[in-house]
């Protein structure tokens, strides 16, 4: 089998388990509520499809394209379109990108790099995927809730680097509307109202800064 067929198959399996999930998962209907009607397009190597995300259902469509998307996500490289949608774990980073888009980048290496204050080790990536929001709807408030990613029957794990410091009261306000799956999280971060970073520890609902 060829990258390309097996990147539509897979793509068409991703949809078609998609369709179910309304029913059997509490943390798509509280999702639901917060963004309404969501609609999404894909564009995966050159293959399109679309999902549309209600209350009680996701439709889609395989092969074509929807009017006035919510959301436009794209990936390029057929190797990283491959191993997320067979369901492959892999740490990332991200950023903002070109007229509002965001970014999403896979970690494949670290490398040494000399700075004005010494040796420094700089993260090697590969672009992964890029979401384009409609600019007609406001995402800031829900951004923290869209998972690009598939269900994982074992536990998973993700290494996220945030390029600036961050603003304390949202990232509070973020971590306490986390999932139930959500279970572990350890990391150095670093706030614009403090002085030095902090290292965070969050489990089970409970989380703590020294």
């Amino acid at each position: 089998m060829t990258a390309e067929s097996e990147i539509e198959s897979l793509f068409k399996k991703m949809l078609k388990d998609y369709e179910d999930r309304p029913q059997k998962d509490e943390i798509y209907q509280v999702d639901v509520r917060d963004f309404g009607v969501l609609k999404v397009q894909w564009k995966i190597c050159g293959i399109e499809g679309y999902q549309i995300f209600e209350d009680d259902k996701i439709s889609y469509k395989f092969g074509e394209k929807i009017d006035d998307p919510d959301i436009i996500l794209t990936i390029r490289n057929k190797d990283l379109a491959l191993e997320f949608l067979r369901g492959d774990t892999f740490k990332f980073t991200f950023g903002a990108g070109h007229k509002g888009s965001f970014k999403l980048y896979k970690t494949v290496g670290w490398k040494i790099i000399d700075t004005d204050m010494g040796k420094k080790r700089s993260r090697i990536t590969k672009p992964f995927l890029t979401a384009y929001f409609n600019q007609k709807k406001d995402f800031q408030k829900e951004a923290h809730q869209i998972h690009c990613s598939h269900e994982h029957n074992e536990p998973s794990s993700y290494e996220v680097t945030f390029a600036d410091a961050l603003e304390r009261k949202r990232f509070i306000e973020a971590i306490q509307t986390l999932p139930d799956w959500v279970f572990r999280i350890k990391g150095v971060i670093e706030f614009s109202d403090a002085e030095k970073p902090l290292l965070f520890q969050y489990v089970g609902g409970r989380f703590e800064f020294s």
